[in-house]
């Protein structure tokens, strides 16, 4: 009995770790966290917060990855969850580059929202992106270079 309590403390360990890897990796803005618009805390651009809202949010984001409301986080759940968000991401991505909302993307379409994340990263409008700016892109969510070809989607 005592190995199974602390099989289930282990996968409740790992899941809030999970819990705070994802929120972090989320961001703030409109679908990032357990609830609109709300990220975990200060840095990587998120709202400031304070340590009651931010264990708020770590409550409900782990019961929203609680899938089954058995009060426990499998590694399943987590692996589902994540799941979950990354398709949400996927389809918001998507319905930002539909531009003209045909449900495709033309190339013309593609091409716009990467041109624009390009060109937001050459940071001193020089026409060239030079490392320290590669850098502070990828800092900031701008992910896609002269090397976009050779990222993974996402």
């Amino acid at each position: 009995m005592k190995s199974n309590s602390m099989r289930r403390l282990a996968v409740a360990v790992a899941g809030l770790a999970a819990v705070a890897g994802v929120a972090l990796a989320q961001g703030s803005g409109p679908g990032a966290g357990p609830g609109p618009g709300r990220g975990m805390g200060m840095g990587m651009g998120m709202e400031p917060a304070t340590v009651a809202e931010m264990n708020q949010r770590a409550q409900e984001h782990a019961a929203a990855m609680d899938l089954d409301k058995d009060g426990y986080i499998t590694a399943a759940e987590t692996r589902a969850f994540r799941e979950q968000q990354r398709e949400a991401r996927a389809a918001a991505k998507f319905a930002r580059m539909d531009t003209d909302k045909d449900g495709r993307v033309s190339i013309a379409e593609f091409t716009a929202e990467h041109t624009a994340k390009i060109q937001a990263m050459d940071a001193n409008g020089d026409g060239t992106i030079e490392r320290s700016e590669m850098r502070a892109g990828h800092r900031h969510g701008r992910h896609h270079g002269p090397r976009c070809a050779e990222s993974p989607a996402g």
